[in-house]
């Protein structure tokens, strides 16, 4: 019976720690080294989880890595995608691209599935979010302030028009006299509007 109890109890502690290591803060990194060879790097792991992700990743990817001597997982080849959808997939909450490896574009026509999916879904969202952007501008603009001012900076400019004419030597009397009308119909609407 005791024994039980303290399988019980370890069982529980592990749990604890694997929940608290599930909350830890990850960065995913690709880099480039002098030979031209690329490499992902993870940070923010536990040592033990590290060498449970190097495990999976390794057979997952088909390439070699290993847990460096600070605890970081190195993954030979350019795979900052695809960990990161791995270590969601694992139930991390903060996993994170890091130096350069969210900039990446758009993914190559044989990456894995999981990574063009995520690509096509953060276009998605990009696409939404600049539709709303839109939306919102556009009704913005028809919003009866935004007319009144548009239209207030319309009789503005046509003012300085008609005054322009009205200053010019070469224009004939009957049509100065016209742009005067023109001026004084422009400056009633621009009082009426309250400019």
């Amino acid at each position: 019976r005791r024994m039980g109890t303290d399988a019980t109890a370890a069982a529980s502690a592990a749990a604890v720690v694997d929940t608290t290591a599930l909350k830890a803060k990850v960065r995913v990194e690709e880099s480039k080294s002098g030979g031209g060879k690329r490499a992902t790097t993870i940070r923010g792991l536990s040592r033990d989880a590290a060498k449970s992700v190097l495990k999976e990743l390794k057979a997952a990817l088909s390439v070699g890595g290993r847990v460096n001597a600070r605890g970081d997982v190195e993954v030979q080849g350019a795979h900052a995608e695809i960990c990161l959808i791995r270590l969601q997939k694992a139930g991390y909450s903060d996993v994170r691209l890091a130096g350069g490896a969210g900039a990446v574009k758009a993914p190559a026509w044989n990456a894995p599935q999981e990574v063009r999916d995520r690509a096509a879904a953060q276009k998605q969202a990009a696409k939404a979010a600049a539709g709303k952007r839109a939306e919102k501008a556009r009704v913005a603009a028809r919003a009866p302030a935004a007319v009144a001012a548009k239209m207030l900076a319309q009789l503005r400019a046509s003012e300085q028009l008609e005054i322009a004419k009205l200053r010019r030597s070469d224009v004939p009397r009957a049509e100065k006299a016209l742009a005067q009308e023109k001026l004084d119909r422009i400056q009633r609407r621009i009082a009426e509007a309250g400019g």
